[in-house]
């Protein structure tokens, strides 16, 4: 009998695959932009402040993306 998640989907399931990637992405992107305006400034709230807005901007877009999906 094939995983099926508690919200009854398939383990397969291209929404929750996209969801995941986005998160990860938007994570990754802001950990490497944080380092790098901390390295060129070496100030920690500017940093935090970069971190923050990329993973705002990208909770966004993972929104947008599971719209009209079982995870809005």
């Amino acid at each position: 009998m094939p995983y099926t998640s508690p919200v009854k989907r398939k383990a397969g399931d291209t929404d929750a695959i996209l969801a995941a990637n986005l998160l990860l992405a938007t994570w990754t992107v802001a950990l490497i932009q944080a380092h790098q305006s901390f390295r060129q400034k070496q100030h920690t709230a500017e940093a935090k402040a970069v971190f923050l807005a990329i993973v705002d901007k990208g909770s966004v877009g993972i929104k947008a993306a599971m719209a009209e999906t079982v995870y809005a």
